[in-house]
């Protein structure tokens, strides 16, 4: 068992993870914004987010921490789409 050092030493280790994966994560909602604003689409599809985490509760086999992780998710998507907003000057779909 990790002492409480231990243990935030590996939290910091896991944020700068995450740190990462979020920067490459915005890239690719960077690009998302673009090809909506190139076709006129909304921000937000309903549809494809609660596909996303239907899939998601999938990949999570820990089922005490599932509902966590699909809440840091839909965290996620909806910081992802206030930066499409703000990308794309938009204030539609707002929540």
């Amino acid at each position: 068992m990790m002492d409480m050092t231990e243990a935030r030493a590996a939290i910091d280790a896991a944020d700068r993870e995450l740190a990462a994966l979020f920067l490459r994560r915005m890239e690719a909602v960077r690009a998302i914004a673009e090809e909506k604003r190139a076709k006129g689409l909304p921000i937000l599809d309903p549809a494809r987010e609660a596909e996303k985490l239907d899939r998601a509760a999938e990949w999570f086999s820990d089922e005490a921490l599932r509902p966590y992780f699909l809440d840091l998710l839909r965290e996620t998507m909806r910081v992802s789409r206030d930066y499409q907003r703000a990308l794309l000057g938009r204030e539609e779909d707002a929540v």
